[in-house]
């Protein structure tokens, strides 16, 4: 008994120590407190009466008339008993009030206390949002003050469920929440969108984030918010994100309306977390053109989302051919729906071939597969979307094929989406799983980090705000409201994704130079150093490449001075453009734009003389040794832009460049 007392003390000291909000802890465990507030109300009542000379049975009688507000005429100068009986008494009186009839309003004043500040409004507490506003909360325990704690902490959660059992967990934490329908005109009307930095939009149905998102759109609009705001929309049906991105994220003409949009499925996100920690070819296969493969062992949609991922990464110094091996009793259906949902052909994509292999993972025949035991087999992805599956299929792999394989090269790729202790037990015991590697971690891919992406936003913003400008080696953009205003200047949404995509390659083009990035705390290293540290290792790489094609930062720094004569129409020339594409740095141009290609091809766009965003079309869709016009020519220094300003994205999104070890 008394260990469990003291249990449930440390519990309550623990909580209390957590806890963001007095109110809310107060309110948790209100009838503990309650309880020992009129108990000691109680026993000091009976023991004042007592002092007083009364009965036992007529003191307890008093005490019970205290707790009616029913104080005694007179007592005894030095019994402090009933003053302490009558201070707790009032004390559980006053919270029992409180909580009981103003606790809606507390609620309120609190959520529009922090609406006032800059703030992310999240909608819905279903699992995706739950595992943010976890990340958050984990972030916070990192922190050394209660002050940098708070600033954290300007979250509020529009949710319609007032039974929702984590509503007062989160309150407690110090998050602001208002219960109600999020779609009504009413509750909307209680939002501040001028300091609603972001809007996470996860309300479990695809049909409603997107009305929701559309009603706040409209509410900004209406309301000529002239703040930036993200919306982070998820949607998992890959039509209606396409009429969501075709239909209704139309460019605003006035540019002081400031819309970010960000749409998601949980299997992108997956295919992302992939991506980011794993290359699709190892480092020596860079130097050569030797082909390499991959297996995809899935058949739903985490096997597309990493499919799209591979289309868009796939593009090599020596254009290495990979040959993508689909294994599963559904295989040839499933290679229909990928040319169907990423227009997948030969021509397009030119560096990526698909065999096809019909089995079953569960028959013995399946693991006969010579592919399995291919010395050019680099990446086995086991992506089926129950997770059940893909631990059974690899734990098969690991005991029918590469505990006795040594000498295998292959990495062996599954998704484990729960946070189960079998997942930290593979990534970090490499004696017994040394080829075998987890992704899909729900709570990871589903962090504050991870989901405002704001690292590969500002990337994608210092990409933008390049464009069209002098190419100037200490670029580094420390103002926020400068990089805002050109990209959401009439900027299309087609272009400000293609941005995006085109940030989250620098992990490939850095392993071609044989570098990595690593993030670095800014209260460490100013951004400012950060880009001396990074020019300067940048340079030691990229100078000698550049000397091996005849040509200097200098000279293309001319060579980008016509570019802005070509925006305005004036006569411009052509100084620099590569046409045999045999040295390093005329290969990274032509990844780039081949990796612009892919991006597209994959987004249902084509080739046309005459360029037209709105139907998908653009006269660049084709190699670059096809660039005949001038026109064209001159916008190679884009891709050129790409590999020149390394050091100046990543010293912006706060990254030190490295050696690979």
């Amino acid at each position: 008994m008394i260990k469990k007392i003291k249990e449930y003390l440390e519990e309550f000291k623990i909580n209390y120590e957590e806890s963001k909000s007095i109110f809310y802890f107060l309110n948790k465990y209100k009838i503990l407190l309650g309880g020992v507030s009129a108990f000691l109300g109680f026993i000091f009542g009976v023991i004042g009466f007592l002092y007083e000379g009364k009965h036992l049975l007529e003191s307890m009688t008093n005490t019970f008339a205290l707790f009616a507000l029913n104080t005694p005429d007179s007592y005894d100068e030095t019994n402090i008993f009933l003053l302490l009986s009558t201070i707790f008494i009032c004390i559980t009186l006053f919270s029992a009030a409180l909580f009981a009839f103003f606790q809606e309003f507390i609620n309120r004043f609190i959520a529009k206390r922090i609406i006032a500040k800059n703030h992310i409004a999240v909608f819905g507490l279903g699992e995706i949002n739950r595992a943010f506003l976890n990340s958050i909360l984990n972030d916070d325990k990192t922190k050394d003050s209660k002050e940098s704690k708070n600033s954290d902490l300007m979250t509020v959660i529009i949710d319609s469920d007032s039974t929702n059992s984590y509503i007062d967990e989160y309150r407690q934490q110090g998050f602001g929440v208002i219960v109600g329908d999020a779609l009504s005109s009413t509750q909307l009307e209680l939002l501040n969108y001028e300091t609603m930095d972001y809007a996470l939009i996860a309300l479990g149905n695809d049909r409603i984030n997107i009305e929701l998102a559309i009603k706040i759109i409209n509410k900004i609009k209406d309301e000529q918010i002239n703040t930036p705001t993200r919306l982070i929309v998820h949607i998992s049906n890959n039509e209606l994100r396409e009429i969501f991105h075709q239909e209704f994220i139309l460019p605003v003409q006035d540019d002081k309306i400031q819309i970010d949009i960000k749409t998601f499925s949980f299997y992108d996100e997956c295919s992302k977390d992939l991506f980011e920690n794993n290359n699709l070819m190892q480092s020596e296969y860079l130097s050569t053109n030797d082909s390499f493969k991959s297996v995809v062992l899935g058949n739903g949609n985490l096997a597309l989302s990493i499919i799209k991922d591979i289309l868009l990464l796939s593009n090599f110094p020596n254009k290495n051919k990979h040959v993508i091996t689909l294994i599963d009793q559904n295989s040839k259906e499933f290679f229909e729906n990928i040319k169907l949902e990423t227009y997948y052909d030969q021509k397009k994509f030119p560096t990526v071939e698909f065999e096809i292999i019909e089995s079953n993972w569960k028959s013995p025949n399946f693991y006969k597969e010579n592919i399995f035991t291919d010395k050019d087999l680099l990446n086995i992805y086991i992506c089926y979307d129950d997770e059940e599956n893909n631990v059974n299929l690899a734990m098969e792999l690991k005991n029918r094929i590469y505990t006795k394989f040594t000498s295998s090269k292959t990495k062996i790729h599954f998704g484990i989406f729960s946070e189960y202790q079998l997942s930290h037990l593979i990534n970090e015991n490499k004696n017994t799983f040394e080829r075998f590697f987890t992704f899909g971690n729900f709570n990871d891919i589903f962090s504050k980090e991870k989901l405002l992406d704001e690292e590969d936003y500002i990337i994608a913003k210092m990409i933008h705000h390049g464009y069209g400008d002098i190419f100037d080696e200490n670029k580094l953009l420390l103002d926020k409201s400068e990089l805002d205003k050109k990209w959401f200047n009439n900027t299309k949404f087609s272009d400000k994704l293609s941005n995006i995509a085109q940030a989250k390659h620098l992990n490939t083009k850095l392993q071609i130079l044989g570098l990595k990035k690593e993030k670095i705390d800014e209260k460490e290293l100013s951004k400012v150093k950060l880009l001396e540290l990074n020019k300067k290792e940048f340079y030691s790489i990229i100078e000698p490449v550049l000397k091996e094609s005849n040509i200097s930062i200098n000279r293309l720094k001319v060579a980008s001075q016509e570019l802005p004569k070509f925006w305005d129409n004036k006569n411009y020339e052509v100084i620099y453009m590569p046409t045999e594409f045999k040295t390093l740095f005329e290969k990274l141009i032509e990844i780039e734009h081949e990796r612009w290609n892919s991006y597209h091809y994959l987004n249902g766009w084509e080739y046309d003389e005459i360029k037209n965003k709105n139907i998908k079309v653009h006269d660049c869709l084709k190699l670059l040794n096809e660039f005949k016009e001038k026109h064209l020519q001159i916008t190679v220094l884009y891709d050129i832009y790409s590999i020149l300003y390394i050091p100046n994205y990543l010293a912006s999104a706060g990254f030190k460049i490295k050696k690979l070890d």
